[in-house]
């Protein structure tokens, strides 16, 4: 139930809202922990069954209720499934399944018609519902619908599982599916089509991937709420699923959260519509009756700033009419004027306070002549400034500003610095998102420019320990191979650059350690985070409550893998910076050192985009930020920033015939008279082109996406590995190679096919993995990779070659051309070209081997089994 309190939470903050939940719930009353929170929250609804009927009938009965104006929300946090499709749909469906929610009672054993809801269906249900009206609709859905068992069924990390169910075994007929008597399935020449109404959907995972779930519940749903609760309902609904990527792929490597809508402008909406207004992080407060003070549980720690002559720190507290002033900041806690506040009680009555206006330090930022003479921008940008409650900078009119607002030639808004054109990010056309994405630069900047010069911490106090990794594969990044890897070890002096560089086009990465050296330091906290070079914060490099002791050992700063931590950091060049001519970027480790804990996830948030019309390079600065949850009013705390530069390489590169052609994690091999130009393309290049493709708005973007990522519901209960060429880790994106795109070479006239793109008889492509290594460690099993292409024409997956018992790729046929293509900077889409996609899957079976064994023939026909002994098999 996180996402109901959480919404229970936000709603509290809003004026004249009503919250109408409807609870399909299973187990419902026999749950301890479920009537626990219906008591806590005073919680009367009864909730329902979540059974197939009543979902398809009081679900969205309740959404018939709704008004213009209103806002719906439908959230699913269960099983996903697949079933066949009928044949109406194989048009639309390489894989001839369609998606299901599972219901309550779906797989009655004792039911022959139970069965799931399919996504079609509940695409009926949803346009039944909601008509015409002008709502806003939101769709959460925590589930998966890919259909292959993976190698998770043998070496999942720990606390880690699936939320998917097995294939359903009903056949439903198009006849037969809800709504078909309406009309709603129009049907052409023997192909069904689905309209699609108008809302938001955000999906735990794309179509051909797995949702995650632990003991606490769904992955997605988990870190959902923590984004949402760090500042994410500020944020459009795109930029909320790229900061849920990070942090879902930081547990779940392939488990990419996407969001869709039909109505592309849908997706520049934050969250829940602009009608809710977002969700305040929130203090608490309580009276201290021994210092007959109100105190505020948040200060210096947690970016809470003080009162300035001009400028007041101010905070909301509900039931409390009017906004009361932060009079006194100290490093966790704030004093409140206490004249604002109400008469102390005797029980100590507890509130919460919401930051309404920071004080000093905020930036300033004012609007050139052009926006300030046109009566239309000024009034866009003044009334969401209005509207939204942004704490680190100011629209002013001051002749010495931080940063300028200016008009791209375009007419959209983009912040500048005074001397510069050149924006700092990506242009927006609405004022209130461009003034969010405005907040989260001003919020890096004041982050990155956290101090405390007060501080009785001093550099000298600490001993600073750096190793840098360069020109070696970092593989998987296993223990094994992190043991193997060697460094360059060197002190670390704050606020002196770090430069790592791409060697032999490997990825770099760093390791850095902490530890006491003042001898009359007793004990200290730590906290440890990255700011990159796109104004984003995240991810942390230390556990909450990480501490170092006089005579205790180093602290060590990682990287959260999948559950498990690496001391290897790996770094990154954004893809962005060398699309755009970029060749070097500088992000920060900033290290936090305290007398109290600290935890830094208060500080995390995504990042921006950068502005592609602009291809000059510019001077990259970014911060990420921490959090500090203890009380101790006389804490002391310090900073120590360490600015990384990295330097990276080209990946796409053109192959030779008869010379190998090294793609990092492989070489290749072709024939002499093949030509053509070769991208190598990990996890992350194919899900970053799903993610921007909108498969609401184009209904043939599942064909495309499925060209580009094959559905694991092929592979039927097979068990398989993701990881086909281990190669550089990346911080919450894996790196591993998955596709080989092949295109003409020097990329002109890429919708045609090369004339090198042609294999003759005898001739093959021969692929060497670098790095020969299993993905599961049990013995008793064999692997194999299997190369495979798709024919859309024939509307099938094939095999191309085979893997020999060296480990070598041999590709004996090329598929055909398919759409799209991976390594542009265009979205996916027919009308930019195509390319000869070649996959990759691992796949593990049981080692068979032959057993001879002693029968007996009986006299009723039967063989009975007598040994597998040899001695006894020789004496019979």
């Amino acid at each position: 139930m996180d996402m109901d309190r959480f919404l229970r939470e936000m709603l509290k903050q809003q004026d004249q809202v009503t919250y109408s939940p409807l609870y399909f719930v299973a187990p419902h009353s026999s749950d301890n922990s479920f009537i626990q929170y219906k008591t806590e929250q005073q919680i009367s609804t009864q909730e329902k069954s979540p059974t197939f009927q009543a979902i398809t009938t009081e679900a969205f009965a309740h959404f018939k209720n709704a008004k213009d104006g209103d806002t719906c929300l439908f959230f699913y946090s269960g099983h996903g499934s697949h079933a066949d499709a009928a044949p109406e749909f194989w048009h639309a469906k390489p894989d001839r399944q369609n998606e299901t929610l599972v219901c309550l009672d779906s797989r009655d054993e004792d039911n022959p018609s139970a069965r799931d809801l399919l996504d079609k269906e509940f695409a009926f249900l949803l346009t039944d519902a909601l008509g015409v009206k002008k709502v806003h609709c939101v769709l959460i859905m925590d589930c998966c619908h890919s259909g292959g068992n993976t190698r998770a069924m043998i070496d999942e990390p720990a606390g880690i599982g699936l939320r998917q169910a097995p294939a359903s075994k009903n056949k439903i007929a198009l006849k037969d599916y809800l709504g078909f008597n309406t009309g709603f399935y129009g049907k052409e020449g023997g192909k069904a089509e689905v309209p699609i109404a108008r809302y938001v959907h955000l999906a735990a995972c794309l179509d051909t991937e797995k949702a995650r779930e632990s003991y606490k519940g769904g992955l997605f749903t988990q870190k959902l709420v923590e984004v949402l609760r760090q500042g994410g309902t500020s944020k459009s609904y795109r930029n909320l699923v790229q900061q849920l990527t990070v942090t879902v792929n930081g547990q779940s490597e392939k488990q990419n959260p996407v969001s869709y809508a039909r109505e592309e402008s849908d997706l520049d909406l934050r969250f829940l519509g602009t009608g809710i207004e977002p969700y305040r992080r929130s203090f608490e407060v309580r009276y201290d009756h021994d210092r007959q003070q109100w105190i505020m549980y948040g200060g210096a720690m947690h970016n809470i700033l003080p009162s300035s002559a001009d400028r007041k720190t101010m905070v909301s507290i509900n039931g409390i009419s009017k906004r009361i002033e932060v009079v006194e900041v100290a490093a966790t806690k704030s004093v409140l004027d206490k004249k604002a506040m109400p008469p102390a009680s005797d029980d100590k009555a507890q509130f919460q306070a919401y930051i309404t206006q920071m004080g000093e330090a905020g930036l300033k930022i004012a609007v050139t002549e052009a926006i300030a003479s046109n009566p239309t921008k000024m009034a866009s940008l003044r009334d969401a400034a209005t509207s939204g409650n942004y704490l680190f900078f100011s629209l002013v009119t001051a002749a010495d500003p931080d940063y300028l607002i200016r008009l791209s030639p375009d007419d959209q808004f983009i912040l500048t610095s005074p001397s510069s054109e050149i924006p700092l990010f990506k242009r927006k056309q609405d004022a209130a998102v461009f003034l969010d994405d405005v907040e989260t630069f001003s919020r890096w900047t004041s982050i990155n420019k956290m101090d405390n010069p007060a501080s009785a911490f001093k550099p000298d106090d600490f001993e600073f320990n750096l190793e840098i990794i360069e020109g070696q594969s970092l593989g998987s990044l296993d223990q094994q191979t992190e043991e193997a890897l060697t460094s360059v070890k060197s002190p670390a002096i704050p606020d002196q650059e770090i430069v790592v560089n791409y060697l032999n086009d490997k990825q770099p990465a760093i390791r850095l350690n902490i530890n006491l050296r003042n001898p009359s330091l007793v004990q200290c906290y730590v906290g440890a985070i990255y700011l990159d070079p796109l104004y984003g914060i995240g991810p942390k490099f230390t556990d909450n409550g990480a501490r170092l002791q006089k005579g205790g050992e180093v602290l060590h700063l990682q990287w959260n893998k999948n559950g498990k931590n690496r001391r290897t950091i790996p770094i990154v060049l954004n893809k962005e910076y060398t699309r755009l001519g970029i060749n070097e970027a500088t992000g920060f480790v900033k290290i936090f050192v305290s007398t109290v804990p600290i935890n830094v996830e208060r500080f995390v948030q995504e990042g921006l985009k950068m502005d592609e019309q602009f291809m000059q390079a510019r001077p990259a600065d970014r911060s990420i930020g921490l959090e500090d949850n203890n009380d101790i009013d006389q804490a002391d705390w310090t900073v120590f920033t360490f600015p990384v530069k990295t330097i990276g390489p080209n990946k796409q590169k053109t192959i030779t015939g008869g010379t190998a052609t090294d793609l990092g994690s492989v070489t290749l091999e072709a024939p002499q008279s093949f030509t053509a130009s070769v991208f190598a393309a990990t996890t992350g290049d194919v899900t970053a082109k799903l993610r921007n493709m909108n498969r609401a708005a184009h209904p043939d973007a599942l064909v495309l996406s499925q060209m580009a990522m094959p559905p694991e519901s092929i592979w039927g209960d097979v068990v398989s590995g993701d990881q086909v060429f281990p190669t550089e880790y990346t911080p919450g994106d894996s790196s591993s190679v998955q596709v080989l795109e092949l295109t003409v070479p020097g990329g002109e006239n890429a919708n045609r096919s090369a004339e090198g793109f042609h294999l003759s008889q005898g001739e093959e492509l021969l692929i060497r993995p670098k790095n020969k290594t299993r993905d599961i460690d049990n013995e008793g099993w064999e692997e194999t990779t299997i190369p495979f292409g798709f024919d859309e024409k024939a509307q099938a997956y094939f095999p191309i070659g085979y893997t020999d018992k060296d480990g070598v790729i041999h590709i004996e046929t090329l598929p055909p051309e398919t759409a799209g293509v991976i390594g542009s900077n265009e979205k996916l889409s027919r009308s930019f070209g195509g390319s000869v996609k070649l996959f990759f899957k691992k796949i593990f079976r049981r080692e068979q081997v032959n057993t001879l064994t002693l029968y007996q023939l009986e006299g009723d026909g039967k063989w009975t089994e007598i040994s597998t002994d040899p001695a006894i098999i020789n004496t019979t």
